[in-house]
């Protein structure tokens, strides 16, 4: 995909980039412009990297994911293309109800078929910035086909 010049890009997290202390290490100086809802589309852990699986999200007609969005730089989104390795970044600005004022990206990988496990760490990451209230329904509605690696202990999540 072909990036347009911008002075800033608005970037839609649903994993670990919705966790500031996460995406700041990465992106540095940002605007958090809070949390929304990605409409037609459902978490799944799909994405094997090493013997490790992380977050996707794929269409899905009537389904929504919560996240957040983040304003970031030309330097702060080379430096997420680069940390997001695996993943294309893609325009999804027609799959919110409210109408921005620059497009909207996110980072989907092709699909596949998932074959390492999940850590527990990176669920717990993903979660943290989740009101506790949302938390539960967060993990019912991501598919996890794959054994989770208790590297830690889980989160609460109600």
């Amino acid at each position: 995909m072909e990036i347009p010049n911008q002075e800033t890009y608005l970037v839609f997290g649903y994993g670990s980039l919705m966790n500031e202390e996460s995406h700041t290490v990465s992106v540095g100086a940002h605007t958090d412009c809070g949390f929304t809802y990605l409409h037609n589309y459902e978490r799944i852990f799909n994405l094997n990297y090493g013997k490790w699986v992380f977050l996707n999200i794929q269409p899905r007609v009537g389904s929504r994911i919560y996240g957040n969005i983040i304003s970031v730089s030309p330097v702060g989104l080379d430096a997420l293309l680069k940390r997001e390795v695996g993943y294309e970044l893609v325009n999804v600005s027609k799959s919110f109800d409210k109408k921005y004022s620059e497009p909207i990206y996110t980072f989907i990988a092709p699909p596949q078929h998932a074959t390492g496990l999940i850590k527990q760490s990176y669920i717990n990451k993903c979660m943290l910035p989740l009101p506790l209230e949302k938390r539960k329904k967060w993990l019912e509605d991501s598919i996890i086909t794959n054994k989770i690696f208790p590297d830690e202990d889980p989160i609460l999540v109600e």
